[in-house]
């Protein structure tokens, strides 16, 4: 009887762990070659696979992110140790891709074994298909939603800290909406799903995160990031919605409007801060109505026949102030960034200093 410590079951269990690494990358290589559209890149034997979008190399810097992952297959004699010392972080994630790898492909091999358990198909000319497995789609789909919800956050966080600069109403918060996987785990006791299933189906499903920014007005603005690598969005979809708490705004933008890069809704967002922010002037006793524009605010002396104009520029992250008369030059008045370079006085006594004659 071979014992629980020998060297032949030691054997044993490398060559089964050995042809299961290499069905592993069999079926990775085979599901590369369906992702080319995705920037996946198949050089000699390594698989090179982009954790961003491909329109996000510019952003690097800004986010700390590697933008890529290199799958290979190598002999178990190899030694990893300098890599480990190098970049521990970066190693821990790769060992972290390695397992989610594994357990996604354990998952095929028990839907396989249900499979066969079955009752057989009727017997026909036909060739059993082999579809191509979704392995490396669902890691693809949560870097690239990780790097897509950051991008958000760090705009709407900036914004909120101008908000808060310019000693306005304001207020930022993340929701994760898909299932935590510890909360899938608790549910599943109750089902008939098992831990597996649930896990495997926490990392296949489409990732969502909601950011939820509250404008001075008290109008809410939330960007719903939902990243799937597969129908219907084949990648990144941003749902901006609105609900505004003052009525002349409401029918001047469509509920929820949808965005499919950061440029367009970055700009959307802007321009309804600058609205809100306008509206939020004209609602002070200080005689400031709209322009028509939707985004400055004018006051006029009908005794001194002068009149004088606000206009708010919201610029990534930050707020200005500034102010003049129609048709000439407006100087800024103040600018709020969210750190102490900023001004220290609120937009609110400014304004009502611009509320002076003139």
């Amino acid at each position: 009887m071979v014992s629980a410590q020998s060297p032949l079951e030691s054997l044993i269990r490398q060559a089964r762990d050995s042809l299961f690494e290499e069905e592993l990358f069999h079926e990775l290589i085979r599901e590369a070659q369906s992702l080319l559209s995705y920037g996946v890149k198949v050089v000699g034997h390594t698989i090179h696979v982009p954790l961003m979008p491909r329109n996000a190399s510019s952003a690097l810097a800004i986010h700390k992110q590697a933008d890529r992952l290199a799958i290979d297959l190598i002999p178990l004699d190899d030694d990893n140790t300098a890599v480990r010392t190098e970049n521990q972080d970066s190693f821990n994630i790769a060992e972290s891709v390695a397992l989610a790898f594994r357990i996604l492909l354990t998952n095929v091999y028990r839907r396989k074994f249900r499979m066969r358990s079955q009752p057989p198909p009727p017997i026909s000319e036909e060739k059993p298909l082999h579809p191509i497995q979704n392995i490396l789609r669902p890691i693809m789909n949560h870097f690239q939603h990780n790097y897509s919800m950051s991008h958000v956050q760090s705009f709407m966080g900036k914004l909120s800290h101008a908000l808060d600069s310019a000693q306005l109403t304001s207020n930022f918060t993340t929701t994760r909406t898909s299932t935590y996987i510890h909360a899938q785990f608790h549910h599943s006791i109750s089902t008939k799903h098992t831990r597996m299933e649930t896990l495997v189906s926490t990392l296949s499903e489409p990732v969502t995160t909601s950011s939820l920014l509250v404008l001075p007005s008290t109008s809410v603005i939330t960007v719903h990031t939902t990243t799937c690598l597969s129908a219907p969005t084949y990648g990144t979809l941003f749902r901006l919605t609105t609900s505004y708490s003052i009525p002349s705004l409401q029918p001047l933008h469509p509920v929820s409007t949808n965005f499919s890069n950061t440029k367009d809704l970055f700009d959307y967002i802007e321009y309804i801060l600058r609205q809100d922010i306008a509206s939020w002037i004209t609602c002070l006793p200080l005689g400031w109505v709209m322009e028509a524009n939707g985004l400055d605010v004018r006051k006029r002396w009908p005794n001194e026949k002068k009149v004088k104009r606000l206009s708010v520029l919201v610029q990534r992250g930050g707020l200005r102030l500034l102010s003049g008369c129609p048709g000439e030059q407006l100087t800024q008045l103040g600018s709020w960034h969210g750190s102490s370079e900023g001004d220290q006085r609120s937009l609110r006594s400014l304004v009502e200093e611009a509320s002076q004659m003139p």
